[in-house]
């Protein structure tokens, strides 16, 4: 498990084909602060037979240059995220 784990933060993503939800596949890209660590992340799920090859690197694609707008959005109107400034907004119910 720990081996998966680091082969996908050295991707930048990850795709899970079947693993939880039978039919099922997703993918998600980190959302990351100020500091470079993730404080989010963006997914999208769909039907199994709606992801081919090729599809699939589109979509990661896809997420990956939403995240990147994303990132620049938050960190520029915030200062820049962080985990404890993640924590600290959780913990005010905002």
């Amino acid at each position: 498990m720990l081996v998966m784990v680091e082969k996908r933060r050295e991707s930048g993503y990850t795709f899970n084909d079947r693993l939880l939800v039978p039919g099922m596949s997703a993918a998600a890209v980190p959302i990351r602060g100020k500091e470079g660590r993730p404080v989010a992340a963006l997914r999208i799920s769909t039907i199994e037979s709606r992801v081919q090859d090729e599809r699939q690197t589109e979509i990661v694609r896809w997420l990956t240059e939403q995240a990147t707008t994303l990132e620049a959005r938050l960190n520029g109107t915030t200062g820049g995220l962080t985990e404890a400034s993640i924590r600290i907004l959780t913990r005010n119910g905002r």
